[in-house]
């Protein structure tokens, strides 16, 4: 984000601060969503140039919204003369985008700015205002970067010191909200222990050819079987279409993780497929 504020206040020409962010949208896109791809390609059994034209067409698509974004900026403030309302004005106009991108349609909440800072202290602020609160203080702190770099020379020490303070400020908060625990038992029920089970299958194997499904189906049972076996957890839950038969024809294999679970005293959660008229 602090590369593209930057570059959105050193282009003049509305034609090339336009190019500027769609190439941005289109680079990260381009690698954000490589995945589909390979969804297409190797699993869709698509041509690799159709797949990559699929990809390509939707990284396209997806960087419009960085080309709304310099046009709203554009257009409700004057970026050839920053001040210190654009770095607060700019990261509201990228959450407000993530947002959209999210909301509309089916959503595509990929690639937002504030999942990149899970593992930081800014993950801290993530229970206040969910990732896009986090999104917003990302692109804020990369515009205050901005903002010291286009000081002027007789207030750039004056402005770093500003600008030190308020990082130093947010992440000391961050820090303090990740230490802080924003869950609590309730006393009068009763507490379980759950585990997580992920077998980390490729598709192909979720999904064999049939030529080698039984014996493969069969191996991805055992796997998750003897995964469970090692639990002591009261709750077991697995991913979904770890029973890979749909149900009535997965009763047989269904009937034996009943009566193991029953003998540990264990629940197991699994998703399975159903059969459905056409």
């Amino acid at each position: 984000p602090a590369f593209l504020l930057w570059g959105l206040q050193e282009t003049n020409s509305k034609s090339s601060t336009l190019k500027l962010c769609f190439y941005f949208g289109l680079a990260c896109f381009g690698v954000g969503v490589s995945w589909i791809f390979v969804s297409i390609h190797q699993f869709g059994q698509s041509p690799v140039a159709l797949a990559g034209l699929l990809t390509f067409g939707f990284a396209c698509f997806l960087s419009l919204s960085f080309v709304i974004l310099v046009f709203l900026f554009r257009k409700c403030h004057q970026h050839r003369h920053p001040s210190f309302l654009t770095y607060i004005f700019f990261p509201s106009l990228w959450v407000l985008l993530e947002w959209g991108r999210s909301s509309l349609g089916t959503g595509f909440p990929w690639l937002l700015i504030g999942y990149s800072q899970t593992d930081t202290p800014l993950g801290g602020f993530a229970p206040l205002g969910s990732v896009y609160l986090v999104s917003w203080i990302s692109c804020f702190l990369g515009g205050l970067l901005i903002y010291g770099l286009r000081a002027p020379t007789q207030m750039r020490w004056k402005r770093w010191g500003g600008v030190m303070s308020i990082f130093c400020g947010i992440y000391g908060a961050g820090y303090a909200l990740q230490q802080r625990d924003w869950t609590q038992p309730l006393s009068d029920i009763p507490s379980y222990t759950v585990a997580l089970v992920q077998g980390n299958l490729r598709p192909d194997e979720k999904f064999p050819e049939p030529k080698v499904g039984m014996h493969a189906t069969l191996q991805s049972y055992a796997l998750y079987f003897h995964m469970t076996r090692r639990l002591q957890a009261d709750l077991v839950v697995w991913p979904e279409n770890a029973v890979n038969v749909p149900l009535p024809a997965a009763k047989s294999i269904l009937d034996f993780f009943t009566k193991e679970a029953q003998a540990r005293q264990q629940t197991w959660v699994m998703g399975i497929p159903t059969e459905t008229a056409d």
